[in-house]
This record gives structure tokens, sequence and C-alpha cells, in this order.
């Protein structure tokens, strides 16, 4: 059993994954978002517009 972590022998995050990996999260939240966007626009939002335009 381990009780004592001495920090600088054991390094728990690698910092030269933490740039690239913040980068990843943020291009794939943008891109959930911008296709969330577009789904709604294309099931949503036009048919509304077009039923307002045959009314």
């Amino acid at each position: 059993m381990v009780t004592v972590l001495d920090r600088q022998s054991a390094q728990l995050i690698a910092t030269h994954w933490l740039w690239p990996l913040s980068l990843g999260a943020v291009v794939l939240m943008m891109l959930l978002l911008a296709g969330f966007i577009y789904t709604s626009e294309r099931l949503i939002l036009a048919p509304l517009r077009r039923l307002k335009q045959s009314a």
C-alpha cells in the first residue's frame, strides 16, 4: 500500500498531451454544435418557413 507519493518522481498528468487533448475537445465540441445547428435547421426551421410561405 502506498501512503506517500513523491510528486517529483511520479508525473500524474502528462503535460505534453494537455494542449493537443484540449484542442481536440474544443474542435469536437464545435463540430457537435455545428451538427446540432444544421440538423435543427433542416428538420425544424426549414419546414416551418415553407409552411409559413404556403399559408
